[in-house]
């Protein structure tokens, strides 16, 4: 197998060195392990590497065995499923059995040719599929019963019980047979349940259901008949979860079944194998004993975070831009593989991560829009969506507009026809939520995954404070709608079980001053535009900030959650300011802790208030040029960002009159009246 495989049934051989063998792989791989018939997965998870593994560990350790197909490591159908008459399939409908039987016959018949077993006083319709010479597997017998008349296949089933069933349970051949893809040869009938444009006939979503779930259920009535044959089949999940809620054997099925699933460190663990792959000419360094800091290269260890400033483990940024899927960490690997090592910088390692994920994101809408409830559109939905943190209210509002658009007309939320939109894309895993973790005593972000809760129903969105919009959606979000990209949320990055950071009323405040403003306004060609242009460079720097002002022309505040997003933006300015024709420097102040925003006559928001701001201030007044003085408090939420934020004690940049003890300086005014600010304070410079 070859690096960055996206597609097994490229696959013809399975190295070691790739595969990652999980306890529940290894049990299932085990050639004496043949109760566990089933492969359940959603797509992309592997199920038909996991068959063709299982396959080729019979071929090297079960030499008794006849392997069916062949000439090939699993059974896959040619093209698609016929398409039906529509009076044909009401027909099917009618007969629940109806999948069940046809698998049921087209197995029976391919395990008698497998075993050389001739069947007498086999009338035809069975009879002349069985001489037939082009007919040789599960897969080829399959679609020829399909095409039966409704006369022979009944003059079929007759043959079937009477005849096959008890030849079939007097075959001690051991043979097994690997069945694969299934799901694909539906997809016709997937996409509509309308007339299918360019077909005679008519296609039924339920088929693509059914298909599956009577495969199970063939394979397991088969294996209580006779041991010594084993049919092995991949299922989707989306339909052997609507097997395990309708059947009454649901638990009987849930024992032949293995649901492919991977936790963090599988897929790091096959994504690292991957990386181990790379030839020494796609790799930046050689030395390292991290393949990840050979392949990156150990200064792109790290990536900065670009809305939340804070620095984020490479793997941890590729992998929150999948859905867990092992699918898209090829994709993803091949991406970044195909960037020169000398171009591989954190830009280009970013850009193709985005990339991908559009692609991973477009094809997965794709996959699940069949399996929606009428009226959902995700694609109409995402143009409505401004930001990846949203409230209840504000996914109350937004599908309260999708619902206006869809319908053109005002419908209540308790409407039987209202499109629960946010609950859909809750249930296919792109929209998270927060959920308490008492043993760590912190929020974490979750998403389900793909296939979970396919079936819940749409109303079905857990209670949350906030809600997340998966970050695999981010990019094609982005070319939907410009202002999502610039109203990411900067406190917290978005991704599974990432711990939340708190949207209280605590918040970062700076303020800072324009010093030597009074040359400014002295010299009339420059205070004519200063103040304008001050305005001009604060909007450039501080669109993503909570708040912000220009006071009195040569004042700023500026208030966030995140301060480093604080501390990122006034750099910014001053460097502007200072690099322009104005030749001005900053001085400025910070503080942390709890803002309270005003409301304005008429309901408007106004500057945040509360002891943060009065502090900042104060410590801007005592600040030096070109320099940032901050709280302990200040600083340790800054820190919780970015560890590696660099800062110096404060020694003598403070007035010497100003009171000092132990470390803490006390920085209330002169007036004996005011309560005492004992502050322990630290400073960066502005360059």
């Amino acid at each position: 197998m070859k690096k960055w495989t996206v597609d097994a049934d490229d696959v013809r051989d399975i190295g070691e060195e790739l595969f990652r063998e999980t306890p529940w792989i290894s049990d299932f791989l085990a050639p004496d392990n043949t109760s566990r018939l089933l492969l359940v997965g959603t797509k992309g998870f592997g199920k038909t590497l996991l068959l063709l593994a299982k396959r080729l560990r019979f071929e090297r350790a079960r030499s008794s065995f006849h392997l069916l197909p062949e000439n090939d490591l699993v059974d896959k159908p040619a093209g698609q499923v016929r398409i039906f008459s529509r009076p044909d399939i009401d027909k099917i409908i009618q007969d629940e059995m109806y999948w069940e039987n046809v698998w049921l016959m087209s197995i029976v018949l391919a395990i008698h040719k497998a075993s050389g077993t001739r069947v007498d006083h086999l009338q035809p319709p069975l009879g002349g599929l069985a001489e037939d010479g082009n007919l040789v597997t599960i897969m080829d017998f399959f679609p020829a019963i399909i095409d039966l008349s409704r006369r022979d296949y009944f003059r079929a089933q007759r043959d079937f019980h009477n005849v096959l069933v008890p030849s079939y349970r007097r075959i001690h051949t051991p043979i097994a047979a690997f069945v694969d893809n299934v799901d694909e040869y539906f997809d016709a009938h997937l996409t509509s349940q309308e007339r299918t444009r360019g077909h005679v006939g008519a296609t039924e979503k339920r088929f693509w259901y059914a298909a599956q779930t009577g495969l199970a259920k063939a394979i397991r009535s088969l294996h209580g008949i006779n041991h010594h044959i084993k049919i092995f089949a991949s299922i989707r999940k989306e339909a052997f979860q609507q097997l395990l809620d309708v059947d009454p054997r649901a638990q009987q099925f849930e024992g032949s079944a293995i649901k492919i699933q991977y936790d963090s460190h599988d897929l790091l663990n096959i994504f690292t194998r991957n990386l181990g792959l790379e030839p020494d000419t796609n790799l930046i360094e050689r030395e390292p004993e991290s393949a990840f800091d050979r392949f990156f290269g150990s200064q792109n260890r790290m990536l900065w975070h670009a809305h939340v400033g804070e620095p984020e483990p490479v793997w941890d940024f590729i992998l929150r831009h999948t859905l867990f899927r092992p699918r898209d960490l090829m994709s993803m690997g091949y991406a970044l593989s195909q960037i020169p090592p000398e171009n591989r910088d954190a830009l280009a390692i970013k850009h193709a991560v985005h990339e991908t994920s559009k692609s991973i994101a477009l094809s997965y809408v794709n996959e699940i829009s069949p399996h929606m409830s009428d009226g959902v559109d995700f694609r109409r939905l995402f143009a409505l969506i401004p930001t990846n943190i949203l409230t209840r209210k504000e996914l109350d509002e937004i599908s309260l507009l999708y619902n206006w658009e869809w319908y053109q007309h005002e419908i209540e939320t308790d409407d039987p026809n209202f499109i629960h939109i946010f609950g859909a894309l809750f249930k296919t895993g792109l929209l998270g939520y927060l959920t308490y973790l008492p043993t760590r005593q912190v929020e974490v972000q979750r998403f389900v995954l793909p296939g979970e809760k396919t079936f819940a129903p749409d109303r079905s969105l857990p209670a949350s404070e906030f809600y997340i919009i998966h970050p695999v959606l981010d990019a094609w979000l982005s070319e939907l709608s410009p202002d999502y990209a610039r109203h990411l949320d900067t406190l917290n990055i978005a991704g599974y079980n990432r711990t939340w950071r708190d949207k209280t009323a605590l918040r970062g405040t700076l303020s800072a001053d324009i010093v030597d403003y009074t040359r400014i306004m002295l010299n009339a060609d420059l205070f004519r535009v200063f103040v304008n242009e001050l305005r001009k460079v604060a909007h450039k720097y501080c669109q993503s900030l909570e708040y912000f002002e220009v006071i009195q022309g040569d004042s700023l505040v500026l208030v966030d959650r995140n301060p480093f997003n604080l501390i990122s933006a006034i750099k910014k300015i001053a460097y502007d300011l200072w690099t322009g024709p104005y030749k001005v420097k900053l001085r400025v102040g910070c503080d942390y802790g709890i803002m309270v925003p005003m409301t304005l006559d008429g309901g408007a928001n106004g500057p945040p208030m509360g002891l943060a701001y009065r502090t900042a201030a104060r410590l801007e007044s005592l600040s030096q040029p070109d320099t940032i003085i901050m709280t302990e408090e200040f600083l340790t939420e800054l820190r919780n960002i970015n560890s590696a934020f660099e800062y110096r004690e404060l020694h003598d940049l403070l007035p010497t009159s100003l009171p000092s003890q132990d470390g803490l300086f006390n920085i209330k005014k002169n007036n004996a009246t005011d309560p005492d600010m004992w502050k322990r304070l630290y400073y960066v410079p502005m360059a």
